[in-house]
């Protein structure tokens, strides 16, 4: 279902960002998964022609604050 879809997309968002990394063998999931959630949340989506975020808040994203609270 939705569930499982999710789970693989957010699977591959994470294996790619460790193929991606400069030091893949010192990659932690947990370090990076703020930055896949956001990457899913703010996301567009045709059906609703909004990302999960606009719908739930009612605004855009502000990156600013996200990259405050995740990247000190």
């Amino acid at each position: 279902g939705l569930v499982e879809q999710s789970n693989g997309t957010i699977v591959r968002m994470l294996s790619s960002m460790k193929a991606q990394s400069k030091n893949p063998e010192n990659f932690h999931w947990s370090e990076a998964l703020p930055e896949v959630m956001y990457n899913m949340n703010t996301d567009y989506h045709g059906n609703t022609r909004s990302s999960a975020f606009e719908i739930l808040f009612g605004q855009l994203p502000n990156l600013g604050n996200f990259l405050k609270a995740n990247f000190k």
